[in-house]
């Protein structure tokens, strides 16, 4: 087993994120993939950045084999199709 961790934080509202994370982005990564205990939890922010949000995302794989699939096919299209859907106002950190 593998865990597998992503932190995005954007500059957006809350609901209009989550909303795609939950309708578009999540789905997309695990079309077709098994992936294990996925989770999405908020991070609070310091109160610096309270204007902004930050969310993990995290799941684990069975094997490393099996992350750089899912990674290399699901990872790759939801990450270059959140870039395009928010350019730069989302930056994500892999872990």
């Amino acid at each position: 087993m593998i865990a597998y961790n992503t932190v995005h934080h954007a500059s957006l509202e809350e609901d209009t994120f989550l909303t795609y994370l939950r309708t578009e982005y999540i789905p997309m990564l695990s079309e077709g993939q098994d992936l294990l205990n996925l989770s999405l939890k908020r991070i609070q922010p310091h109160e610096a950045d309270a204007d902004s949000i930050s969310l993990a995302l995290s799941f684990d794989a069975v094997d490393e084999e099996c992350l750089m699939q899912i990674l290399l096919s699901n990872g790759s299209k939801a990450a270059t199709h959140l870039t395009e859907r928010f350019g730069e106002s989302v930056v994500g950190f892999r872990h």
